[in-house]
């Protein structure tokens, strides 16, 4: 009797750990599929892990060229403060004798008037010759910023860039630049507003995950 009552316990306690309809293949189907989400999330919060990480990092030296990715222009063809804070950054670079060109990108994206366009006018308002700017001003994307500003580089000998961006945006940022055969070195714009506002950060270190996903698939 005692064995049997033993015996009974178990297959009571083994059954209510069966839920229904996780048996057979539906149940190795579902398990499948909750493996993989671990899986993917687990993926997921390592990719931001590594963006934090690289938007601390510095590498500030000398290089052939600084390069300035675009950022936000109002409609009114104003630069934002994101652009603003990389605007003076490079500038800041090349008055301190670490590069002797500023590649500008960026095209049109909000408003007529091209994010390039308005970063040459800023930089050339900041004492930066005409002559030490290079432009290009139809990217819409960082992948088509570096692709586009390419050619214009290799054509004046440039192998090494001092990458002028958002510190959320480095890490991506970084892996299209390497990729079009560059050599990079990181310098963040220090005044970054998403750098004062933890909430605007954490959104674009997000957003950053998931434009990084896409660039891998997909070559965004």
């Amino acid at each position: 009797m005692w064995l049997m009552s033993a015996q009974t316990e178990t297959l009571s306690r083994d059954a209510a750990l069966r839920l229904p309809g996780l048996t057979g293949w539906p149940g190795r189907l579902l398990r499948a599929v909750l493996i993989a989400l671990v899986a993917a999330l687990s993926g997921f919060a390592g990719l931001i892990a590594a963006i934090q990480i690289t938007s601390g990092m510095d590498e500030t030296r000398p290089a052939d060229a600084v390069l300035l990715l675009g950022a936000g222009v109002t409609a009114q063809g104003k630069a934002s403060p994101a652009l603003l804070a990389r605007i003076n950054h490079a500038a800041w670079l090349y008055h301190s004798g670490l590069a002797p060109i500023i590649a500008v990108t960026g095209g049109a994206v909000v408003g007529p008037v091209p994010e390039a366009e308005v970063a040459r006018d800023l930089l050339l308002a900041r004492g930066v010759p005409t002559e030490a700017i290079l432009y290009e001003s139809t990217s819409r994307s960082t992948a088509e910023n570096v692709a586009y500003i390419a050619p214009l580089l290799a054509e004046h000998g440039v192998e090494s860039v001092l990458l002028v961006t958002s510190p959320f945006h480095l890490w991506r940022a970084r892996a299209i630049t390497e990729a079009a055969g560059l050599t990079v070195l990181l310098s963040p714009a220090p005044d970054d507003p998403a750098e004062t506002r933890p909430w605007m950060r954490a959104w674009y270190v997000l957003r950053e995950g998931g434009a990084w996903i896409l660039f891998t698939l997909f070559g965004w």
